[in-house]
């Protein structure tokens, strides 16, 4: 009799702690960044839900820590997606299709730029977080020293494009009397890296990556006549820098960046937030165009863009999709463009607010200037197109031999 009370008591007392454990729960999230804290606490005051967050510094070491919490049976149930991870985290399967979720009117707001990104064999797997397109972020103060047009004066009369960029790049450089170093330096490039500088290459004509992620088209002609004219403008006529080349002029990274001596700035639009809490006297003082277009009339303004998707194993996939609605009704606080059309006005209103410039032109013309980055099939691949672009703009390697090798390369890994 007293075993049985026992176990009646024990009965009970499990049953209470299942409902209590049904009625609070708990969403598990990982990403690369640190966390949103606003964000995570409207979302747990609007809902009940609680949400644990996990920080893994770094977007390549975050995706082997989904890696191995996949073969582990321990994934978060919403993760973030870095814009090259959609490849990696579709082929293991970790990822949720959101189609069941997405209303015509929802999915409608976003741009269709945002939403491709995260597609794959016709399914979606992530929605937009936030659009980081590559732009020139220039200084006026520069153009008026020189009593230049302006790049925002080209894209007014469309007339911005390759030769105008060159053009403007030229006539801001100016070396110092021993032509050792730089007064002034038409344009720096933040990275040489295929995710960003793709752009450069479209700009004069070729391409680097088929929409496969493995098709190299760098040996196509135009590629080649692209990287030619590109290496000439960073060796030669020292008009355009990489961050990689600061070095040889004792220039540090932000100096360059963020510093008084540059006149543009191909990079995607977050260098803002850089610029902003570096220099405010340049802060005041910038303008933003699209990237030019390229020859044939193409959009080059590449496209970054960080997702928000739903763990496969997940047991709470109604409550993730609850904290990605949510997320995405919240207008980012910062220079990065927001994935919904309807948010973008508020998003202009705060950038003049607290960044003090205009970004209407820019805006306006938006869609028509984005194409999305190509994305590595691997991270093997794209590490051997960064290697050989490198070689190629900062180390004069000569242009053929470099895609060649590169070419041979990605042949005899996949």
């Amino acid at each position: 009799m007293m075993l049985r009370r026992v176990l009646s008591i024990v009965v009970i007392v499990l049953c209470l702690a299942s409902s209590f454990g049904t009625s609070a729960k708990t969403l598990r999230m990982a990403a690369w960044f640190e966390e949103p804290a606003d964000l995570i606490e409207a979302f747990e005051e609007a809902t009940g839900i609680t949400v644990e967050y996990t920080y893994v510094p770094d977007s390549r070491a975050y995706l082997e820590k989904v890696t191995l919490w996949a073969i582990s049976g321990t994934l978060p149930d919403v993760l973030y997606i870095p814009y090259w991870g959609l490849f990696p985290m579709t082929d293991v399967g970790v990822l949720h299709p959101l189609d069941g979720f997405l209303s015509e009117d929802f999915e409608g707001d976003f741009l269709p730029q945002g939403i491709l990104s995260f597609q794959r064999d016709g399914r979606q797997f992530g929605m937009p977080w936030e659009l980081n397109p590559m732009v020139i972020i220039y200084d006026q103060r520069i153009f008026e020293r020189y009593a230049l047009a302006t790049p925002d004066d080209y894209v007014r009369n469309d007339d911005w494009n390759a030769e105008s960029l060159v053009e403007s790049a030229r006539k801001t450089t100016k070396l110092t009397p021993d032509r050792t170093n730089f007064e002034t330096i038409g344009l720096v490039t933040w990275s040489n890296a295929i995710n960003r500088f793709t752009s450069f290459i479209w700009v004069f004509g070729g391409d680097v990556l088929a929409e496969d992620g493995a098709t190299v088209l760098l040996d196509q002609p135009g590629s080649i006549a692209a990287l030619e004219q590109l290496a000439s403008l960073f060796q030669e006529e020292r008009v355009f820098m990489a961050t990689g080349q600061r070095g040889r002029y004792g220039l540090e990274f932000m100096e360059i960046l963020a510093g008084d001596i540059t006149a543009m700035r191909g990079a995607d639009i977050p260098l803002l937030n850089n610029i902003r809490m570096e220099n405010s006297d340049l802060a005041r003082n910038v303008g933003v165009v699209p990237m030019p277009l390229a020859p044939d009339g193409a959009p080059t303004s590449g496209l970054i863009v960080h997702g928000i998707g739903i763990a496969a194993s997940s047991e709470q996939k109604e409550e993730a999709w609850q904290f990605i609605e949510f997320a995405m009704n919240n207008v980012a606080q910062n220079a990065s463009i927001p994935a919904r059309q309807s948010q973008v006005a508020d998003w202009i209103d705060y950038i003049s607010r607290e960044y003090g410039f205009n970004v209407m032109n820019y805006v306006q013309g938006l869609e028509k200037n984005l194409r999305l980055q190509p994305r590595a099939i691997n991270d093997q691949v794209e590490a051997i197109l960064n290697t050989y672009v490198d070689r190629i703009l900062t180390q004069g390697v000569p242009v053929v031999t470099a895609v060649e090798n590169a070419i041979r390369e990605i042949g005899a890994i996949l």
